[in-house]
């Protein structure tokens, strides 16, 4: 297929306008995550925590021992999408008549479009599994309300879609087919950066620089000499005058019998509910018996 002078352009455009969104906003949310002052020393042990990265980044580990069938079906997307990653750079040369599996590949390049075409029908089951799973298993769905999740799902669908008919001989609608997973590749950088599927570019990054070992803390400065913290206006910085007065509201003491302004809950797992229930429950009864809740308590609500 070959394309014209004005297409070229429009998709050179379009490339580079992505691009540059994705760098910018992704520049700007390096810069707040660097602000940190970092606790101890995280690049020691570097062969361990590469090979943490490849176990648990590449082949999943942790996901899949997790959750192994909602583990393997996300292990299924992921690998997709790295061997799509070549194919995706091939796609975008095309349109400029620059051959790149070809001459990289040569023989093997049949091979190659055989493995593509079986990890585009695994990556389709993979993400229908998951889709049906978060927005129709509400029960033990994570967020059946992440619309986010809902538009990426179906635009994975499209592009494994988009690629199987390109294979077909022929194609149908084969221009077309070709600009729709083109447009598709082009948003979805900037959907990864403004949803959930941020971990995507920040997990391996995470997993490298985490501890070795899980609550592997610091010791905590008890130095009685030192400046006093004012714990009231360290709370306003965090939270604002507003906020803070509404946290004191829902943490003093309450009188039998009157009720205390809450906010709206936070959307539990379904694993943690029946926990959520028992600590509400005994909330209730504690409040029942001595008549207040307790000043120390800080409850999530």
């Amino acid at each position: 297929m070959t394309f014209s002078l004005a297409e070229q352009i429009v998709l050179a455009a379009l490339v580079l306008a992505t691009a540059g969104l994705f760098g910018r906003d992704l520049w700007s949310k390096i810069r707040m995550i660097a602000a940190g002052a970092p606790d101890r020393d995280r690049t020691d042990r570097l062969g361990a925590r590469a090979l943490t990265v490849v176990r648990e980044v590449l082949f999943q580990s942790r996901v899949i021992g997790g959750r192994p069938i909602v583990g393997t079906m996300h292990a299924m997307v992921f690998l997709g999408f790295l061997v799509f990653a070549f194919e995706t750079l091939d796609h975008f040369l095309e349109a400029f008549g620059v051959p790149f599996l070809e001459p990289l590949l040569g023989g093997a390049l049949p091979y190659f479009r055989g493995l593509l075409l079986v990890a585009s029908v695994l990556v389709s089951v993979g993400i229908l599994g998951l889709f049906y799973r978060r927005f129709f298993m509400r029960k033990i769905s994570p967020d059946p309300e992440s619309y986010s999740s809902g538009v990426v799902a179906i635009l994975i669908f499209l592009l494994m879609l988009t690629y199987i008919n390109g294979v077909l001989e022929p194609p149908l609608w084969e221009r077309a087919n070709w600009w729709l997973h083109a447009l598709i590749i082009i948003v979805f950088p900037q959907l990864i950066l403004r949803s959930k599927h941020f971990h995507i570019v920040m997990a391996p990054a995470d997993i490298f620089f985490r501890t070795h070992r899980l609550g592997d803390f610091l010791p905590l400065n008890l130095d009685l000499e030192s400046p006093r913290i004012d714990g009231r206006r360290a709370l306003e910085d965090a939270y604002g005058f507003s906020d803070l007065r509404r946290v004191q509201a829902m943490h003093r003491p309450v009188p039998r019998g009157e009720l205390r302004p809450r906010a709206e809950p936070t959307r539990l797992h379904p694993r943690g509910s029946r926990d959520a229930q028992w600590r509400r429950s005994g909330d209730r009864q504690r409040n029942q018996r001595d008549g207040a809740w307790p000043v120390h308590e800080l409850r999530c609500l």
